[in-house]
């Protein structure tokens, strides 16, 4: 895996739906090829940088990541509702990264992330 920080905007009174697509990258021949999530498990911790640390979780455990029908694709959704991100995460900013646990009992750190939390002007509605 090429692992890049990546910076992303996400507003707390919005739903959080966002496709992911991961590789697996070969230096030796520069090709890449769908990453294989069978029997995978998937965790974000997004933790704030500012004082008084807060974090949050979504994983495939919590039902906020969800891996495509077929795991050989390589392809995952974040899906977190409005309701959820406003409890949980207040404005600021936050880093998280993409853990891989797969089925030999590896963990690969896959992704890292630097996202802004921006507050919404009103409370999401249920």
């Amino acid at each position: 895996m090429l692992q890049v920080t990546t910076p992303m905007q996400l507003y707390n009174n919005q739903d959080w739906y966002q496709p992911f697509k991961l590789n697996s990258y070969n230096p030796n021949t520069n090709t890449r090829a769908p990453f294989d999530l069978t029997a995978c498990q998937l965790k974000m911790t997004l933790a704030s940088t500012g004082a008084g640390v807060k974090s949050f979780d979504v994983s495939t455990n919590l039902g906020t990541i969800i891996i495509d029908t077929d795991p050989t694709t390589g392809q995952f959704t974040v899906s977190v509702p409005a309701t959820t991100m406003w409890a949980n995460l207040v404005a600021g900013y936050y880093n998280a990264d993409l853990l891989v646990f797969t089925a030999p009992g590896s963990v690969l750190n896959v992704q890292s992330f630097d996202i802004e939390i921006v507050a919404g002007d009103t409370a999401p509605t249920p």
